[in-house]
């Protein structure tokens, strides 16, 4: 009874009035909160509610980025192959870099990764050949030995 009391008085406080508003907010409740949940089961995260950052973030990848969550998803999976970790900024750097390349399902997400292999394979390509030196990061000297050894022989 007391949970029926608080979801009337939030109701109440959100000037909900009509049955259609109220499945409305219900409905809305419960597709955010199945993302959520998805969201932080990809994350490994079980047994809480979203704090209130990562419901921020989840909002901004479902509402302002308009992504459908299996694309959400593909993006947690390869932020926990990549950092061994939940990390929603890393996650969110990944979303915002598909927004600009306007991906809009998994497909596209396979051609983004195509073009940056090529673009990596040609990258390597281009590297110049390192010499057999074990230090790179600097140009080699180009004394010669047998005036410097006349040099000091004839300073004394």
């Amino acid at each position: 009874m007391r949970y029926i009391e608080k979801v009337a008085h939030n109701w109440s406080d959100e000037n909900i009035q009509t049955v259609s508003q109220a499945k409305n907010c219900t409905s809305a409740f419960t597709a955010c909160n199945k993302n959520c949940y998805s969201i932080l089961n990809a994350f490994g995260i079980k047994g809480r509610n979203p704090a209130p950052l990562e419901l921020e973030f989840i909002k901004r990848w479902t509402d302002e980025y308009g992504f459908s969550i299996d694309v959400i998803l593909e993006a947690c999976n390869r932020t926990i192959a990549n950092t061994h970790k939940a990390d929603f900024k890393y996650t969110d750097s990944i979303l915002k870099n598909w927004a600009v390349n306007q991906v809009h399902n998994l497909t596209d997400i396979s051609r983004i990764d195509m073009a940056f292999q090529q673009e990596r394979a040609s990258k390597k390509k281009s590297v110049k050949p390192i010499s057999n030196s074990r230090f790179n990061n600097f140009e080699g000297r180009s004394y010669d030995m047998n005036s410097l050894e006349a040099q000091l022989l004839n300073s004394n």
